[in-house]
Formats: structure tokens, C-alpha cells, sequence
């Protein structure tokens, strides 16, 4: 049975990590369960928890460390944990979550604590920023089919740089048709996903088309590597998305090891 980890303070996010827990527990067709790390929760902790609707498992130990081997179990498709405890919190997000998020190698959905959860209490729309590789977009794959397999909107966002525009797409009334059809083949072929193109910076669209499609998640593969000048969408998707963000490792490539 696929399990979703719930990770859970007691913080302003607790409610809506529960929330987004449920829905992704719905999806996949398996259970969600509350997560905190210490001897015994606050009364809140026990009524967030309590009113979810979701069992509540307590396990001593250190923050990090504690998620970190819950999310390692065989049972556990996915965690989810919360970006920082207030609006004004640590960006990208609070030490915890970055520590938890590096290490992992399953996926996790990062929840802000301005999210209010998925509207209706389950997912309508997703998007799926793709950046062109097959790296990317071989991380996101599954959870594209699956989420088109339950009726969600799935929409495929592409940002062009100044770097990756095509020499031919001054032509874009005639470009974009054939483009958009190559792009499908290699990255998306999932039936019904819609294709977004823009041209900028790839954060701040994915920020403002998530907005404007009023998406209830964002899917992103990434490679763990927060250090200087790298994951630079992933970084400023944390900072100011207002919907969860489901972050996927790339697979490891053949020798081992990140990019």
C-alpha cells in the first residue's frame, strides 16, 4: 500500500501539510499518516492532527535525522513537510526541510505556510515545469501520468532563455505548432498534459503561471544541490510559490553520484 509521511510542528503549516498529504495519499491510492518528532505533541499538534483526520505517530530523536529514516522505509512513496513555520520564515526554506530535502531519495512535497491546501480537498491542477532534458523530465514522468490518469489538469511549462531560444523562432506563429509537437514526443507524451511557453527567467514564470492557472501543486526534478549559483528555480519556487511544490530527485547517472 503506497504511504505519504506527514511532517509535523505544531507551526501555522501543519494544517495545510496534513491537507496535502490526504489528497496525495487519494491519489495514489494508499494512506497518509501524521509525523512528529518527540515524546509527546502539544495539545494543537493532537488536534490539527486529531481533525485531518490522519493517525498521529510520535518517534523521539532529532528532527532531521528522525524524518530522514521514516522517509526511508520500503512502505513510504512520498513525505511531505512544511517550507518554513511562518510567512516571514527562512528562504528557501528553514534548515530542517533544506537537510531533509537534500538528503532524501524520495520524493517531497515542500508546503508554504501561506498554502491553504488543495481547493475541495483534492487536486485540480498541476504544473510541470520541463526545462528540455531528459533528465528532468524522465524525474517527473510518473507523476505526470498519474495525475492525468486521475483527471487532474496537468500543465507542461517551458521557459526559453536568452541561450535557448531557437534560431527560428522569430517565426513563432509557424515555430511554435512544430516545436510544440517535438517537445511532446521527447519530454510529455502523457495524454492531455497542456503546453505553457515562455521566455525569461524559468523561476519567476513558474511562480506567475502557477499563479495564473491557478494550480493547487508544482512539480520540479532537481539534482540536491543547493550549494552557490545551482538549483536557482528550484530556490525561487521555494521562496514564493503560495502552492506545495513536489520536488523529485533526478536518478543518479550511471558511476554514481549527483550533478
Amino acid at each position: 500500500m503506497a504511504q505519504v509521511v506527514a511532517a509535523v510542528d505544531g507551526s501555522a503549516v501543519s494544517r495545510s501539510v496534513l491537507r496535502t498529504a490526504a489528497s496525495l495519499a487519494e491519489l495514489l491510492g494508499g494512506a497518509a499518516e501524521a509525523l512528529y518528532v518527540g515524546q509527546l505533541p502539544a495539545p494543537d499538534v493532537e488536534r490539527v492532527v486529531a481533525e485531518s483526520g490522519l493517525k498521529l505517530r510520535c518517534v523521539p530523536g532529532e528532527p532531521q535525522a528522525v524524518i530522514s529514516q521514516v522517509l526511508a522505509s520500503p512502505d513510504v512513496r512520498l513525505g511531505v513537510l512544511g517550507a518554513r513555520g511562518t510567512r516571514t520564515g527562512r528562504r528557501p526554506a528553514g534548515r530542517t526541510a533544506l537537510a531533509v530535502l537534500q538528503a532524501a531519495r524520495r520524493p517531497l512535497v515542500v508546503v508554504p505556510p501561506d498554502a491553504d491546501g488543495p481547493r475541495n480537498g483534492h487536486l485540480d491542477c498541476v504544473l510541470a515545469p520541463l526545462d528540455g532534458s531528459e533528465a528532468s523530465a524522465h524525474a517527473v514522468a510518473e507523476s505526470v501520468r498519474l495525475f492525468c490518469a486521475h483527471g487532474v489538469d496537468v500543465v507542461v511549462l517551458h521557459v526559453f532563455e536568452a541561450a535557448t531560444v531557437p534560431r527560428f523562432w522569430d517565426q513563432a506563429q509557424h515555430a511554435q505548432p512544430v516545436w510544440e509537437h517535438e517537445f511532446r514526443a521527447r519530454f510529455c507524451d502523457a495524454e492531455g498534459v497542456r503546453v505553457q511557453v515562455r521566455s525569461g527567467v524559468p523561476g519567476e514564470h513558474v511562480v506567475s503561471v502557477a499563479a495564473e492557472e491557478q494550480a493547487d501543486l508544482i512539480v520540479l526534478g532537481w539534482a540536491q544541490d543547493l550549494t552557490a549559483g545551482r538549483a536557482r528555480t528550484v530556490r525561487q519556487t521555494l521562496s514564493s510559490a503560495g502552492v506545495p511544490v513536489l520536488l523529485v530527485p533526478l536518478a543518479e547517472p550511471e558511476g554514481g553520484g549527483r550533478r
